[in-house]
């Protein structure tokens, strides 16, 4: 269940918007970096726990990569459970395996979107408002990584907007039908 729901909020919704908002590959690194501020679990000051990052930071661009090139997030879903699986004995070792092989698979693509990166085009659309927008959103999921029940209390809230909105906005299509 979290990566159906990690995945269909990180690349289907932020992602696709800062592709939108930015380029592919600026939208793709900036998901990636927001997605990495939202594992908190990970933010501690040891070689066992910055390494975590620095892999989670590659998978999550590799996930957004996919999702863009396939413009589904079905891989990335299948990748991010994947990726939960638990990984105790030999499980550790498949699922390294896999990971090196299908990097060697698709070392080509992997080159590319590297290269891609670093192209000034990638950063076209990249303003001071877009910036201060992208700071104050990696700000706030920090804080909210960093505190939990925060993030319990405004989904509880947003799920009531969304209930009540739904509710105006039928009882105003009612109205008018009627």
């Amino acid at each position: 269940l979290i990566p159906v729901l990690e995945e269909i909020f990180w690349r289907g919704y932020v992602q696709s918007k800062l592709t939108e908002f930015f380029s592919p590959v600026v939208g793709i690194v900036i998901t990636a970096v927001l997605f990495v501020f939202s594992h908190a679990q990970y933010h501690q000051l040891d070689l066992f726990h910055a390494s975590t990052l620095i892999a989670l930071t590659l998978c999550s661009l590799v996930m957004g990569w996919i999702t863009y090139k396939t413009g589904s997030i079905i891989p990335a879903i299948i990748m991010h459970a994947l990726l939960n699986f638990p990984t105790d004995g030999v499980f550790l070792y498949i699922l390294i395996g896999l990971m090196v092989s299908v990097s060697a698979w698709q070392w080509q693509r992997i080159k590319a979107f590297a290269a891609d990166l670093i192209t000034p085009e990638s950063l076209s659309n990249f303003n001071l408002s877009n910036l201060a927008i992208l700071i104050a959103g990696i700000g706030a999921m920090l804080l909210l990584s960093q505190a939990p029940m925060v993030v319990v209390k405004l989904g509880v809230g947003c799920l009531a907007v969304a209930v009540v909105v739904a509710v105006v906005t039928l009882v105003k299509s009612q109205r008018k039908t009627g």
